[in-house]
């Protein structure tokens, strides 16, 4: 089930039967997890980042989407969820000429939403109001947000890694527009790749800021990272899915003109 501004790239359309036809023998299985890829259309096709998506599931009665904005489905205890890297989703919707009108749309529906549950935002509402923020440059909006989904770890417990992944790295690039302080800086990006190991993209965003600023340590965290990004290629499937989410494909060419 794709939205009208998504669609399968020519190298995963082929796979999706197979795919279909591989997971359908087991009941358990609701649904498939992909890689859901963002272009800028207006930009020359320019990557600005992952996470995943469920857009392929079963038919069943009982599967429902709630939310009015970022709907999601909500799948029964008794059902897995799967994961792949074969296919990838493209999606062109936050193209440079339309994101900020549709940003203030979702953020509308977000608060009405808000209220219409009594006024307190669940953790992903939180989430997607920081999307907004982000996406519209107000970086100290962002961080506000930021720190409450975090606070206490309560976030962490209550949003996917891919999430939370999106959460760190809006925060640290905010952090990085507003010039803060470094060593508060480097505090998020320390608990960043903390609660996410297996993801590059948070010694990168680090190394590329202190090679931006002139400051030591850029050279150890880009390797770090590159040794992450390799490893992370070389798994087949994954339940771990910050390794394929997130910038740190679009941040691959950065690092790899700065450390080499």
């Amino acid at each position: 089930f794709l939205d009208a501004d998504e669609y399968f790239p020519r190298e995963s359309a082929g796979k999706v039967r197979h795919l279909i036809e591989t997971v359908d023998r087991d009941i358990r299985t609701a649904g498939i997890l992909c890689r859901w890829v963002n272009f800028d259309e207006d930009d020359g096709m320019r990557l600005q980042g992952a996470a995943v998506q469920l857009r392929i599931f079963r038919n069943l009665r009982n599967l429902r989407y709630k939310g009015r904005i970022h709907e999601a489905l909500d799948i029964p205890k008794r059902y897995r969820v799967l994961s792949t890297r074969e296919i990838e989703i493209h999606h062109t919707g936050y193209s440079g000429t339309i994101a900020p009108e549709k940003l203030r749309r979702n953020r509308r529906l977000l608060y009405q939403d808000i209220r219409e549950a009594g006024g307190e935002a669940s953790v992903m509402q939180k989430k997607y109001l920081l999307d907004c923020a982000y996406g519209l440059g107000e970086w100290e909006e962002t961080c506000r947000l930021a720190r409450e989904i975090l606070q206490d770890g309560q976030g962490s417990r209550e949003i996917s890694s891919d999430n939370l992944a999106g959460v760190y790295s809006s925060y640290l690039s905010s952090m990085m527009e507003l010039r803060l302080p470094l060593a508060e800086i480097k505090a998020v990006a320390e608990a960043a790749e903390a609660a996410l190991p297996r993801s590059a993209e948070f010694p990168w965003l680090l190394g590329l800021y202190l090679h931006e600023i002139g400051e030591d340590g850029a050279g150890e965290l880009l390797q770090r990272g590159l040794d992450i990004y390799e490893a992370a290629q070389g798994m087949a499937e994954t339940d771990d899915f910050a390794a394929l989410s997130g910038n740190a494909a679009y941040l691959l060419p950065q690092v790899r003109a700065v450390a080499l």
